[in-house]
């Protein structure tokens, strides 16, 4: 089985700013949502941890590593999506944006100057999993737009419909059968009261 995590909240987050590839590290809160995520694996046979090499993932990973005795692997593969010029601004000041409006609309079409488009994106998640090993089950922490592009590769979708699907929250886990591809969104759910739960598939 994998595991894929996305890592805790960050400032940058919690103001609605592109991050990309900038190094921003978790808050307090984040931190807390990831102690919970390691508190409810610890039942979970986990032979390996994959992480993104940005220190908001990585911060992730090693904490959910410590309840079960291992060391993530650092794999630069699995950092987020190089935004280019937006990295570091506020969501809403480029909303209107016709390079924003394409990202959005036309991912397939993306082509940023200062950036990396969806395809190259792709090409970096289909390389790291060809690498997994699907009788193992494996947790990887990485980014909000790395997950969303695996799952529409991992549901065989066009890169067109990328944005046809819930975001994937901050500390989400969403369970994958990598025999089957099937998938399971918010294996643990936090609750406005920050409890977790296990939800039954949807």
């Amino acid at each position: 089985m994998l595991y894929i995590v996305r890592h805790g909240v960050t400032e940058y987050n919690a103001k609605r700013m592109f991050q990309g590839t900038l190094d921003i590290p978790l808050n307090e809160e984040g931190i807390a949502a990831a102690e919970l995520v390691a508190h409810n694996l610890k039942d979970v046979d986990i032979d390996r941890i994959y992480t993104s090499d940005l220190k908001r993932a990585r911060t992730t990973a090693e904490i959910i590593g410590a309840k079960k005795n291992l060391v993530p692997m650092i794999d630069p593969r699995l950092r987020e999506i190089h935004m280019g010029k937006w990295q570091g601004k506020v969501k809403f000041h480029i909303e209107q944006e016709p390079d924003y409006i394409q990202f959005r609309e036309q991912p397939h079409l993306y082509a940023p100057q200062h950036g990396e488009s969806f395809h190259e994106l792709i090409e970096r998640i289909e390389s790291f999993q060809r690498e997994i090993c699907p009788e193992e089950n494996t947790v990887v922490v990485t980014h909000g737009l790395v997950i969303l592009t695996w799952l529409n590769l991992l549901e065989g979708k066009e890169l067109v419909e990328l944005y046809h699907r819930d975001f994937i929250e901050n500390c989400e886990v969403i369970a994958v059968d990598m025999k089957t591809n099937h998938i399971q969104r918010n294996v643990f759910h936090l609750d406005p009261v920050g409890v977790w739960a296990i939800e039954k598939d949807k």
